[in-house]
């Protein structure tokens, strides 16, 4: 399932503005009125679920355009709403979700140290809902977070940090062993890390090919996670490319863009690299 947004900042706005008027809401109530602790992780909870939803497609349409100030506005129009429903695991999932996809997006600026603080602030807001509402999406995104982490700071902290990520991983598969986005962050991991780490080319894809199948069916009701068809088809396309099949990975990046228009990765970086590498072949 894919959402087509093609103004992040637009809905980054009127998300605002709904947080905005509830807030007035919330404070315009008798003091009594006022709860007294956060909402129960499994109550309805309407304004919640609106801005948990809203959420998810800004950030989904700013990481198609790599736009990290949109992902920035993302995550603080999050901020107040958490303000007004403290500690909601769904908002902070988002909010974390967020802080991740930020992340990539600074650290492919080459701003490491600025990916490296959101990579903090996604673990510890990831953790937090985690404890609270454990979405399969939440652990399989901490475990992506972790092994960041690993990327970004000291080599040898992979010793420790290793075993978190896989344990992380693990629980993610436990939840939502048929969830396509498990196995998508899964494949990714393994695209990124050697053989003798468990990752690799042909374990990747083997992770990837179960993703797609399984998002064939995938039709998670809002505000729960819907996004990452069109990524799996860009990553199935990487492991493709890095085998030498250009034909299949041109195939696979056309079905992302399909997907998702926008997404300039693809179009901009990786359909071009298939173009000026003899034989599609990139590592």
């Amino acid at each position: 399932m894919s959402i087509r947004l093609r103004h992040p900042r637009r809905v980054v706005r009127r998300l605002l503005v709904a947080v905005a008027l509830a807030g007035v809401g919330a404070t315009a109530r008798p003091l009594a009125a006022q709860p007294s602790a956060a909402p129960d992780a499994a109550a309805p909870n309407a304004s919640r679920d609106r801005w948990a939803d809203s959420a998810a497609r800004a950030v989904e349409a700013a990481t198609a355009r790599n736009d990290a100030g949109a992902l920035a506005g993302v995550r603080a129009v999050l901020g107040r709403a958490l303000a007004l429903t403290p500690n909601d695991p769904l908002l902070q999932h988002y909010q974390g979700y967020a802080a991740y996809r930020e992340a990539v997006a600074r650290l492919a600026a080459g701003d490491k140290a600025g990916a490296r603080r959101l990579l903090d602030e996604a673990d510890g807001l990831l953790d937090r809902s985690g404890k609270r509402m454990p979405l399969a999406e939440t652990f399989a995104l901490r475990s992506a977070v972790i092994g960041m982490q690993i990327g970004t700071g000291n080599p040898a902290s992979g010793m420790w940090l290793g075993p978190r990520s896989n344990s992380a991983m693990d629980r993610a598969v436990a939840l939502g062993p048929r969830n396509p986005r498990v196995w998508l962050l899964r494949g990714v991991g393994a695209f990124n890390a050697p053989s003798m780490w468990g990752g690799g080319n042909d374990k990747a894809r083997d992770y990837l090919t179960r993703a797609l199948a399984l998002f064939a069916g995938d039709r998670p009701a809002a505000p729960m996670p819907a996004w990452g068809e069109a990524e799996a088809h860009v990553w199935m396309g990487r492991t493709l490319q890095r085998a030498g099949d250009a034909a299949g990975a041109r195939a696979a990046y056309a079905r992302a863009l399909a997907l998702q228009p926008d997404n300039a990765w693809v179009s901009r970086v990786l359909v071009p690299s298939l173009d000026a590498a003899p034989g599609g072949a990139a590592r």
